[in-house]
This record gives structure tokens, sequence and C-alpha cells, in this order.
């Protein structure tokens, strides 16, 4: 997908916005009024807070504000693999010094990374700090400057080195860019969890994510990666819908009928384990340039089939994306067991 940097930028500008001059979205009406059909509607924003959803239970088991938390570490004794908040417009520099008492970094503009959406392993943006094909692992002990957007730029905030992981636990360094508020960290696995958290503003590992067999879907904001038209990488932030990478498997379809989505055919649909599978395509986006408004509409077509953490299948559809005060990043959805 390929868009000019100006309307990149234009994008970006309209998503950090307030909102109150969008139009509210026409709600998709149920296609089926069954007593066993759930709806669900979010009462807070997914502009600000992060959310995990169970489809077996229909309602949000934990939830927290975007800036609640800045890595997460995976927490299975053998992982190894450390992500970015991407809803807290976060990014990485991977340097090529070791000193760590260094103060001074060149940082090209397009040099900073973020992680994937898809949830691929090999494609985070803390990558390669760790060799883990032979006993004892091998450490890198590069500096990572960690960076935050801020609505024009990136700007260094921390740097880091990790120099341990184990099957129960991570350990790293961070301090500021000029050496103050040194802080050595040890991060504890917990394998009830997907991923534990670390937090800059208390220094702290912190716990954000439920226990992994507890919830199905995240809401909230995060990055995205889209090109310019000349390919070159941008973070993109959106809000949408990523899965538990626990278990959880889920197909697209814009072809087949709602309606005609039944048990009986739910073994016909490829279920797929990205992450970002519903991602954020199923509302679609119109923007007013010389307004610098946006426009939401929910594609009417896209139809989601979902195996959850239990081995459940549902069918799921989005309704709309406002609330009623006409504010963007309310979901709506309804959806049906099979």
């Amino acid at each position: 997908m390929y868009m000019s940097f100006k309307n990149l930028v234009i994008v970006l500008f309209v998503f950090f916005c307030l909102t109150s001059c969008f139009k509210k979205d026409q709600p998709i009406p149920p296609a089926i009024l069954s007593k066993d059909v759930k709806r669900f509607t979010f009462s807070e924003s997914i502009y600000t807070t992060q959310f995990y959803y169970s489809l077996g239970n229909n309602k949000i088991v934990k939830s927290n504000i975007n800036e609640d938390w800045d890595l997460s570490f995976e927490s299975s004794p053998k992982s190894w693999h450390i992500r970015l908040n991407g809803g807290n417009f976060l990014v990485i520099y991977p340097t090529d010094i070791i000193d760590f008492t260094t103060t001074q970094f060149t940082v090209p503009a397009k040099a900073w990374k973020s992680d994937k959406s898809n949830g691929d392993a090999d494609s985070t943006a803390i990558n390669k700090w760790v060799d883990i094909s032979k006993i004892p692992y091998s450490y890198s002990n590069k500096i990572y400057l960690l960076g935050k957007f801020d609505g024009i730029k990136y700007n260094p905030i921390k740097k880091l080195v990790f120099s341990g992981v184990t099957d129960t636990s991570y350990v790293f360094r961070i301090a500021d860019i000029n050496n103050s508020n040194l802080n050595d960290v040890i991060i504890r696995k917990d394998t009830t969890c997907n991923q534990i958290f670390f937090s800059i503003k208390t220094g702290q590992q912190t716990f954000i994510e439920p226990p992994k067999n507890e919830w199905d879907l995240f809401f909230g904001q995060y990055v995205t990666t889209l090109y310019t038209d000349k390919g070159v990488p941008t973070p993109y932030y959106v809000r949408g819908t990523l899965k538990n990478p626990y278990k959880v498997e889920i197909a697209l379809d814009s072809v087949t009928n709602y309606n005609d989505i039944t048990n009986a055919n739910v073994n016909s649909f490829q279920l797929k384990t990205d992450w970002d599978i519903i991602g954020h395509n199923w509302k679609s986006v119109a923007i007013d340039e010389q307004g610098n408004t946006a426009q939401y509409a929910i594609r009417k077509k896209y139809h989601y089939i979902i195996r959850d953490v239990k081995g459940d299948y549902y069918k799921l559809k989005f309704l709309g994306f406002y609330n009623i005060k006409s504010e963007p990043g309310y979901p709506s959805f309804e959806f049906l067991k099979l």
C-alpha cells in the first residue's frame, strides 16, 4: 500500500487532532435477531486506552491507558523477544556503540524502527541483541536509543542495553541520554501471560496483560507500517484490533453473506495467526485535506471467523466506530457463537 508523503503527514496529523467535527457513522443494523447474538459497545475510547476482551464472557477483562507501559518481554521459558509500545508512540534505534557512558548520538531521521503489527518475531525493532544458537548465549551489548514521536519528529528519550535472558528473567540497563537516572532492571517472566511489561515512568516491571487464557482480542492504539510513494517505510498510528497470540486464530471474509456463515461451513475458512488479521481495516477513512478532518465508515462486507482461546468458533462483524457524541474511537460489534 503506497501513499504520497504529503497525504501521510496529513493522515498522521488528523489522527492526533480532536475530533469534535467528525460526523457520526451510520451503524449497521443487526443481520440476526436471535437471542444468541451478543453485542458490545465500548464506553471508553480506544484512542487513549488499551483493552483486553473476552468473547466467551462478552466483557473487557482488563484495560490500561496507553502510557502505562513502554517495553514488553515475551514470557515463555525459551523466549527472548522484546517489543515496543507503539500505542505510546515509541520507536527504537540500534546503534553500534558499546560504551554505555556515551552521550552523543547521531540518528538519521529514517533510521528509527518500530515493530510490525503482524506479530512476526523476526521483525521486531529490538532484534539481534542476543544469539541463542549456542550455550551460553552471547550478547551484542550494543546501545539502543528509545525515541518518542511528538507529532512532528522522533526524539531520543532513553538509552538501553540488554545484557541477559534466561528461562525466568531478563536483565537490562536504562538511563537518560546524559547518563542520569541510571537503572539496572530485572524482569521476571510469568508463564501465565504472553508478555511482561516495563514502565519508564515507574522504573519497574508492571503487569498489564491478563492471563493469556482469559482473553481473545486487544483493542487500542498501535503502530503499523505504510510506505511512501518512494518506498520509504513509515510508522503509521492506527486504532484497531489485534488478536491474542496464544491459541486464537482468525479468518477475514468479505465474500460470504454474514447469515450464511454457520457451524456447518466454518472449517472452509482459512484461519490465520497474524496478530493484525482484524487490524484497523474493518473501517475505512476519508480525509478532507482542506478541512483537516476525517470520516470513518464500517466496511459492511468484512466479517471475521474467530476460534477463541478456548477453541470455540464465533463470527463477528463491526457495527460502528462513533459514540453518541459523534466521537470516533468507540467500536461496537456483534457476534454469534457457531
